[in-house]
């Protein structure tokens, strides 16, 4: 199920983008949620890790992809993505390229996570 939430390693609030096995609307969906979450969280230091383990990446999610992680700027401090197979390996190198953003990826969340909580000086409020 795909979803948008907070978790919490090493005192760190991380928010978890959940869009594994997601079709376009409900990757959509999932970015409005991240989107105003982000937001609300009022900090310009959020660490984020999105889940696209066994999502097909078509054009148009690449595109709502591109177009959250430009909104992110000011707001992520580092972020990190999960269940890339070697093409979308490909194209996440692509996106990290566009948005010159602190963006990792990884083979799990726990392994995100660790390197997340390594990018913030500041723990969870």
């Amino acid at each position: 199920m795909a979803e948008t939430k907070f978790i919490e390693r090493s005192g760190r609030q991380i928010l978890l983008i959940d869009i594994a096995r997601a079709d376009l609307e409900a990757v959509v969906e999932v970015v409005r949620q991240a989107k105003a979450l982000i937001i609300a969280a009022g900090r310009r230091d959020i660490l984020t890790v999105t889940d696209v383990t066994g999502t097909h990446v078509n054009a148009s999610i690449v595109k709502v992809l591109k177009e959250f992680v430009a909104h992110n700027g000011p707001y992520v401090r580092a972020g990190a993505v999960v269940g890339l197979d070697r093409i979308r390996a490909i194209e996440f190198l692509a996106i990290v390229k566009f948005s010159g953003r602190n963006l990792k990826a990884f083979a799990d969340v726990e392994g995100a996570a660790a390197w997340l909580v390594t990018q913030s000086s500041s723990p969870a409020a």
